[in-house]
């Protein structure tokens, strides 16, 4: 008989025990109820900005490939980075290739598609293939911060 009892006073403190909410344990973002919605917002924002430049990238938007004779590249810094733009002429009229990925010699014919407003971008696979990725980051972010939204909700 003492031992049914003492079995059971052990197993009323063990279900109190794990019921207990953790004491002196700080937060992390991922343990607050809006960090991973948090999270699922930055993937949103990444498959937005990733689409859109895919877009243009791919050449759903802006003009068609057009090419440009390069005049000049300079480097600059941006923040903690370096940036690389290009002068250039396309037809006589002035271009600016901004944020190119190598500094090309002056007088290379380099294919670019441009907005309105003359800025310039370089074509081909590297681009498509960065804003490919953004969007594939930016799913397994909206992916990630659900889950983690509804499995803390439990």
């Amino acid at each position: 008989m003492a031992t049914e009892q003492s079995r059971r006073r052990a197993n009323r403190s063990r279900r109190r025990r794990r019921e207990a909410a953790p004491r002196g344990r700080a937060r992390s973002g991922y343990d607050h109820p809006a960090g991973p919605w948090a999270l699922a917002a930055v993937g949103l924002l990444l498959v937005l900005l990733g689409g859109w430049n895919l877009a243009f990238d791919s050449g759903a938007t802006g003009t068609p490939v057009e090419s440009v004779a390069v005049e000049e590249c300079h480097s600059h810094r941006s923040g903690r980075s370096s940036v690389t733009d290009c002068a250039a002429r396309a037809d006589g009229a002035p271009r600016v290739v901004r944020d190119v990925y190598e500094a090309w010699p002056a007088g290379t014919v380099v294919p670019v598609r441009c907005t309105a407003a003359d800025a310039c971008s370089e074509t081909g696979a590297r681009p498509v293939v960065e804003d490919g990725l953004a969007l594939a980051g930016g799913v397994g972010l909206i992916g990630g911060g659900v889950y983690l939204g509804r499995r803390l909700r439990r």
